[in-house]
Parts: C-alpha cells; structure tokens; sequence
C-alpha cells in the first residue's frame, strides 16, 4: 500500500492555525495586561475611598484630638508627594503636564500619610482650579516642601476652608504653613516640617 505524503496537509494546517492561534495569544496578553490595569484601578479606588473616608472623619470631628498622634509612623515626604500624584483626578494629559516635580532633595517626617497626601491634593486642587503651573521641590536643610504656581494673585478666602485643614494637620505634626505672593513668580507655600528626633 503506497504511504500518502502528509506533507502539503501539515503546511496547510500549520498556514491556517498559525494566524487564529497568533491572534488568540495576541488577545490573552492583551486580556492580562487590562486585567493587571483594572486590578491596579480597583486597587487605587479601594485605598482613594478609605483615605476619603479617614479625612472626612478627622474633618467632622474637628476638636483638638481629632488627630490621633499615635498613627504617626516616619515616612518620606516624596513617597507621599508620588502618592498624590497618583491619585489627584487630572482633567487630562494637559493639566498633569502643568504640575513639575523635584523630590531629590528628600527627607522624611513624622505624620500621618492619608492625611499629608489629603493636604497635597487640596494643595493642588487651589491651583489647578485656576490653571496655574505648579512647581513642587523638597529642601532637606530647611525641611521644607515647596509648591509655587504662577498666579498674579490669590485671596486667602479662595484657599478657605482647606487651608484651615491643611494648617490643622501640619500643626498636628508639629509644622506648619507659610505662604506669600512673590511678585513676578506667583504663590509660594512653604509646609514646614520639625526636625526628625
């Protein structure tokens, strides 16, 4: 009995599953890659909302003890600047572009780091609101973090309510905020931290 050459059905195969099965893999590694976004997501909405959560209750509860001081644990302030960064809710592209950032000279604090992050993004917020560029930079010998943004001017009333919860929290730590208009170069604020024992 003579043998059949399988050859020409084993290209053919090989010709018409080679394309689907590149294009399933293709889609699986496309399907993970979305998966770990949406989990990295879910993951961001999870700690947003209970970060949310804390401050909304440290807020209500605004009597002298409202802060607990024994949740504060040492932590670097440029972990806590990428943090809010992270989860500040930029409008786009555009307005993330308007925020530049300088951590190099890095210290750390002794806080409470929902509520230092909750302090950056109400920072951020003022100025974005009124499309400002921001500079943020760290000096370590001052222990100092600085935001700048490029406003002619701006009335403490516009600050309001949650520069009274910023200076609170900053207190609380034992800092506090100094800011100022600086002719030609817009609003500086200064969240002055202690010195680390």
């Amino acid at each position: 009995m003579p043998r059949k050459n399988h050859k020409p059905f084993s290209s053919s195969l090989t010709l018409a599953t080679k394309n689907p099965l590149s294009a399933i893999r293709s889609a699986c590694e496309k399907l993970q890659n979305n998966l770990n976004q949406t989990l990295e997501y879910l993951d961001l909405i999870s700690v947003s909302a209970k970060r949310g959560l804390y401050v909304v209750e440290v807020v209500l509860n605004e009597g002298p003890r409202s802060i607990d001081e024994r949740k504060f644990v040492y932590i670097l302030i440029s972990t806590v600047v990428e943090a809010a960064l992270r989860e500040y809710a930029f409008e786009s592209y555009e307005q993330r572009s308007l925020v530049s950032v300088n951590l190099a000279d890095d210290f750390d604090f002794k806080g409470d780091e929902d509520l230092m992050i909750f302090v950056i993004l109400s920072l951020f917020k003022n100025s974005l609101h009124h499309r400002a560029k921001i500079n943020i930079w760290l000096d370590s010998k001052a222990r100092c973090l600085y935001l700048r943004d490029d406003r002619d001017e701006v009335l403490e009333e516009e600050l309001g309510m949650e520069l009274k919860f910023c200076k609170r929290v900053m207190k609380a730590f034992g800092g506090g905020i100094d800011w100022g208009i600086l002719k030609g170069e817009g609003v500086e604020l200064c969240l002055k931290f202690p010195s680390v024992a």
